[in-house]
């Protein structure tokens, strides 16, 4: 978890300062302040408005050094502290910081600048749950305060309250300068929420080839409606191509589907539906269910039915059923670890029992650099027809990710090596993946990647595969 919303961080980290300075650093020193803290002070804003923030920082601290216990001093240093804080992307400090000015004599405006800057704080350092908890029954009243605390919702997975949020502050947020940083901000957040609720069409189109001279081409097109703020409904249709040289396979699958959050902490999705391979109509479908109370803890639990889509399982008719589950913590900032198990159950007869981890670490958070540590393995009771199925299988992966916004794009990177044994040989694979997704105009955003590994979950080691793919989908 703590590595997911790095790139969000690292997107928003301009807007922290780069909005007109607020009332509480800008605000004129009284006429009798202590000239050592006038001096420092001044030096203070020189350096913000140069962007100099570990300058700045440094010169806030001697301001609330040289205070002198003045109240009213102390108050604008700590502000002018925060701010650096968070622009240098020191949230734990920063949050620290606004918790001790939310216990001083404040205006309140000021007060929610204050928890304005906890609740971004706490949502930076991926706690977004807990961030939107503490706004209370706080009045929201300030622009500043209404887009942090509807940020942290929508990060919560709660759209329906961001909006909201949005909605209620809509006086303030009109009153913001049309280029402002934080003007640009709530934009992007309505937009976001927008999608999240309105009725969206989505098409995506994946291309792979193999060593094996193996190409498959999948379709998909979709159509969401939501029927309520946390409910929604869904249909799926899918058709994919597998050909070589000497034969192809031609298949569809139609589903329909639903999804809803009940509560805060509980959600929901279903898909049923057949799919279609040359006469043959098995039935697939999906179901989970996952429960997130906290911004520590996550569980989730899982069951699905599917073809398994290889020339010789489609010819001999094998399905497999699936039932797992899984759980995410977060150990400790900046780690999470996912760990899960599964059984899946072929028609053929064959058993595959199957457990998996991953370690994420938010190596450079500021910059959007990550590690990722995954293992996984499974063992399987017969030998299956016409897939992959040794009697064990085990392959660690050690990646490093990237994740960072340019303009209005997203762009996730990654690149590792591992190692693998299984089927009575071992290698070591490779892989990369690059990923940009962003709007294109209009409703539209695409979403395009390319990637390449040199093993595949069903074949040996010595197998490389590259593929690409592209969608777009418009809130209507």
């Amino acid at each position: 978890m703590g590595y997911q919303v790095m790139v969000r961080r690292k997107a928003l980290i301009s807007a922290l300062f780069a909005v007109a300075l607020l009332p509480s650093i800008t605000s004129p020193v009284r006429a009798d302040a202590a000239a050592p803290f006038a001096q420092a002070l001044a030096e203070a804003r020189a350096d913000a408005v140069a962007e100099r923030p570990q300058d700045a920082l440094a010169a806030f601290r001697a301001a609330l050094a040289a205070a002198g216990g003045d109240a009213e001093s102390e108050r604008t240093a700590r502000f002018g502290i925060a701010r650096m804080l968070m622009w240098l992307g020191r949230y734990e400090e920063a949050r620290s910081v606004y918790a001790t000015l939310l216990t001083c004599d404040l205006s309140p405006e000021d007060r929610q600048i204050a928890l304005a800057g906890e609740v971004k704080s706490l949502a930076y350092l991926d706690r977004p749950r807990e961030a939107f908890r503490t706004v209370g029954d706080a009045p929201v009243v300030s622009s500043d305060l209404t887009v942090a605390a509807a940020q942290a919702a929508s990060w919560s997975g709660w759209s329906d309250k961001a909006q909201a949020l949005l909605e209620r502050g809509e006086p303030a947020l009109a009153q913001l300068a049309p280029g402002s940083q934080l003007a640009h901000q709530a934009r992007s957040l309505a937009d976001d929420v927008h999608r999240d609720l309105a009725p969206t069409v989505t098409v995506n189109d994946a291309y792979a080839h193999d060593s094996d001279g193996l190409s498959t081409n999948d379709t998909t097109a979709s159509v969401r409606a939501p029927v309520s703020r946390t409910a929604a409904v869904d249909v799926r249709v899918r058709a994919f191509d597998l050909h070589d040289a000497a034969w192809s396979l031609h298949g569809t699958e139609t589903r329909a589907g639903f999804d809803a959050r009940a509560g805060d902490a509980t959600t929901v999705s279903v898909t049923a539906g057949r799919g279609a391979y040359a006469g043959w109509t098995p039935a697939v479908w999906s179901s989970d269910v996952a429960y997130q109370a906290t911004d520590d803890l996550r569980v989730a639990a899982y069951a699905s039915g599917e073809a398994v889509e290889t020339q010789t399982a489609i010819a001999n008719r094998t399905t497999a059923r699936t039932l797992g589950a899984r759980a995410t913590l977060r150990l400790a900032d900046p780690l999470a670890l996912s760990a899960g198990t599964y059984v899946e159950r072929f028609s053929d007869g064959n058993v595959r029992h199957g457990v998996d981890a991953s370690l994420a670490v938010a190596a450079v958070p500021s910059a959007g650099i990550g590690l990722l540590i995954r293992e996984r393995a499974f063992s399987d009771a017969t030998a299956g027809l016409g897939y992959f199925s040794p009697a064990h299988y085990v392959e660690q992966n050690y990646a490093v990710t990237v994740r960072r916004r340019v303009r209005r794009w997203f762009v996730d990177a990654s690149a590792g090596l591992g190692h693998q044994a299984g089927g009575g040989s071992a290698g070591t694979p490779f892989s990369y993946a690059l990923t940009v997704r962003g709007p294109v105009g209009g409703c539209l955003r695409a979403d395009a990647s390319l990637n390449a590994q040199n093993s595949a979950l069903s074949s040996a080691s010595g197998y490389r595969r590259t593929g690409a793919a592209i969608g777009f989908s418009c809130a209507l």
